[in-house]
Formats: C-alpha cells, sequence, structure tokens
C-alpha cells in the first residue's frame, strides 16, 4: 500500500540529492502549532480572569472587615468617655456630699462655741475650720488623683487589648488572602499544564 511521505528528494544539475519537506505536512504542523498557542492563550486569559475576580472579593471583604473594626473602635472610645463623665459626676456628688458635712460639722462646733467671747476659744475655732478645709482639699485631691491614675490604667488596657485585636485581625486576614490567591495560582498553573497535556495528546494523535 502506497503511504503519502513527509518529505521527497530532488537531483540537483550536480547530481546531488536534495531532500525537501513535503508542503502539505509542513503546513498542517504549523495549523497544529498555532491552535496549541491559542488554546494556551485562552488558557492564560481565563486564569487571569480568575485571579481577578477573587482579588475583587477579597478586598471587598478586606473593606467590610475595616469598617467593623472601625465601629468597634468608636464604641470602644464612646464608652471610655461616658464611663469617665459618669465616674466624674459621681465623685462631684461624694465631694459635695463631704464638704456639707464638713460644714454642718463647723456649724454645730460655732453654735456650741457662740456664747464664749475670749479671743482664745475665736483662734482655735479658726484654727479648726483650717484644718478641717485643709484636710478636705487634702481628701479630695487624692480621690481625684487615685481615679484618674484608674481610669487611665484601664483605658490603656483598652487601648492595647484593642490594638492587639485589630493586628490579630489583619495578620488572619493577610494569611488568608496570600493562602486563596497560592491556591488560585497553583489552580490556573493545573489548568494551563492540563490543557497543555490534552493538545500534545491531541496532536500527537
Amino acid at each position: 500500500m502506497f503511504h503519502p511521505s513527509t518529505a521527497m528528494v530532488v537531483h540537483g544539475d550536480g547530481g546531488d540529492e536534495e531532500l525537501i519537506e513535503d508542503p502539505v505536512v509542513l503546513g498542517t504542523s504549523r495549523i497544529q502549532r498555532r491552535q496549541q498557542g491559542f488554546v494556551q492563550e485562552e488558557v492564560i486569559v481565563n486564569n487571569i480572569g480568575v485571579v481577578d475576580k477573587l482579588d475583587r472579593v477579597l478586598q471587598d471583604s478586606q473593606a467590610r472587615n475595616d469598617e467593623k473594626l472601625l465601629e468597634l473602635a468608636q464604641y470602644a472610645h464612646d464608652h471610655v468617655i461616658n464611663t469617665v463623665a459618669e465616674t466624674e459626676e459621681r465623685l462631684g456628688y461624694h465631694i459635695r456630699d463631704y464638704l456639707d458635712g464638713i460644714h454642718a460639722h463647723y456649724d454645730a462646733s460655732m453654735k456650741q462655741q457662740g456664747e464664749l467671747q475670749a479671743v482664745e476659744p475665736d483662734r482655735r475655732l479658726s484654727s479648726l475650720e483650717h484644718n478641717i478645709q485643709e484636710r478636705a482639699q487634702t481628701s479630695a485631691v487624692a480621690a481625684v488623683g487615685s481615679l484618674a491614675n484608674k481610669l487611665e490604667f484601664h483605658f490603656n488596657s483598652a487601648l492595647a487589648a484593642m490594638e492587639t485585636t485589630l493586628n490579630g485581625h489583619g495578620t488572619t486576614h493577610e494569611s488568608v488572602c496570600e493562602m486563596r490567591l497560592q491556591s488560585a495560582s497553583k489552580q490556573a498553573q493545573d489548568d494551563f499544564e492540563a490543557s497543555t497535556d490534552l493538545q500534545s495528546d491531541w496532536i500527537e494523535k
């Protein structure tokens, strides 16, 4: 049976033999290579589109997480401000009650000494009033300082905890994004290799 050859022999003027490839086979091989290139380009374009979509989804997820974290930070800040205001108001009530008690005690002492006209009792009462006011002022300043230190400690602790939480969320989100991008890239590479293998098998057949 006759089989078509992929090349033919031509004798030149000098008697030398020249081997020329069959133009039909050569054209078919070029068409196959072009088809393989088109398939590879299509796979690459499709894989790039998948990566772009995944990147947009990850960006949207990051934006939503950032918005929620900002809302949480604003809530914590408002809570601290409201707590400080309420504490200062309660402290003011206690200080006023304490000073009212001191004045009542002073008035009672003055009434008890009202009939005394001597200089010594007046001096002692004045000294007593001065001592009472000094103690009240010292006690109030100490109470306010202690409260301010406690509030500052709690506020700094809350800020540190919030910062730790935000950093943890950021690190976790970055790791998830990196894992997803690596997975998408690997899937794109696997799809490309699979399509190339199929094209090679088809060409060999």
